[in-house]
């Protein structure tokens, strides 16, 4: 059948095969399969169903038929819409609920490395952002690209989305992808949807999370991952510095928008 190339993803080669989804695999892969199993399982509905391993060695997932910001700029309207934003808080709470109750017995291989979970982790999406939602006649029907699924505290899960979808980054990055500039009353608005109680300190998960990024990228880069090689080649780990210090130097402004009504 015709292979067609889904554009968007930084990481690994996707393909549409029909209704199948057919991406490259790795050592972290049969984690993220007994996880995307488990949420099949407890009835999680807006994550991609494992359907096997093909003649390629490639990942089998069923085919989510919808909008994707792919490699579009700026991005859709959708993907800005407050509609993206609140379902998207409110299936990632919907999600941790989910996985709470996955809890895999030692140290298992994950995209970032090998961990156990912690007693007061969960295993994350890792990148809940408007680049992995499947959006269809006004709602978020999927998340995709759980490869860099692994064990966190659900407000690094938080953190990611604030980042992308509020969003937290510099006024040119905002800009370049058709942002909202009302950015206090997202921020607000997602951690409300999602339910987030403690945010005393949220703010420096997020800085710590942006961290993670840029480290993760370099470190893998550094190794010679040719993905991660193309991310900083392409300016990615730039704008990530960027966003951090933008962070540092507007958190009096972010820290009221939390609390503010």
């Amino acid at each position: 059948m015709e292979e067609i190339p889904l554009l968007g993803g930084n990481v690994g080669t996707v393909v549409r095969v029909g209704d199948t989804v057919r991406r490259s695999t790795g050592p972290w892969t049969p984690a993220v399969h007994e996880l995307l199993t488990h949420l099949e399982a407890v009835g999680f509905a807006y994550s991609p169903r494992v359907l096997g391993i093909d003649d390629q060695d490639r990942e089998i997932f069923n085919y989510l038929d919808g909008e994707t910001v792919g490699l579009s700029q700026p991005w859709p309207s959708w993907a800005w819409s407050d509609a993206a934003l609140v379902q998207t808080a409110a299936i990632m709470r919907e999600y941790h609920e989910a996985v709470s109750s996955f809890r895999p017995v030692g140290e298992q291989m994950w995209r970032f490395g090998s961990g156990s979970l912690a007693r007061d982790e969960i295993v994350c999406h890792n990148d809940i952002a408007p680049y992995n939602i499947v959006w269809r006649d006004g709602r978020v029907i999927g998340i995709i690209d759980w490869d860099l699924a692994g064990p966190g505290t659900p407000s690094w899960d938080v953190a990611a989305a604030a980042w992308t979808f509020v969003p937290l980054h510099t006024t040119a990055h905002a800009r370049e992808l058709g942002a909202p500039v009302d950015g206090g009353r997202r921020f607000r608005l997602l951690c409300d949807t999602y339910g987030l109680d403690d945010r005393d300190r949220f703010l420096e998960v997020i800085g710590d999370r942006m961290d993670a990024s840029i480290q993760g990228i370099e470190s893998w880069a550094a190794r010679g991952e040719a993905a991660f090689v193309q991310m900083i080649t392409e300016g990615h780990v730039a704008r990530m510095v960027a966003d951090r210090a933008e962070l540092a130097s507007e958190w009096r402004g972010w820290s009221a928008a939390l609390t503010d009504g």
